[in-house]
């Protein structure tokens, strides 16, 4: 393989991942849902567990934990 297309599928790699880091940071409960009132305290809690497995996921943290029972909802 080229280096040049190396370079360019790391570069594309860590756009995506630059874009989940973002994503993250705005579905945290100060940012979503601005205008609509305050979020139940359960699903602020949900959601900053989400957004914190997201941006772990998005560093390559190995350890996803299942502490959020989507189902239950």
């Amino acid at each position: 393989m080229e280096s040049g297309t190396e370079d360019y599928r790391g570069r594309a790699i860590h756009a995506v991942l630059a874009g989940i880091d973002i994503a993250a940071e705005e579905l945290k409960p100060e940012y979503i849902m601005r205008g609509y009132g305050d979020l139940p305290e359960r699903a602020a809690d949900d959601l900053h567990a989400f957004t914190g497995e997201l941006l772990a996921w998005s560093e390559g943290s190995p350890e996803i934990s299942p502490e959020i029972d989507w189902t239950s909802a």
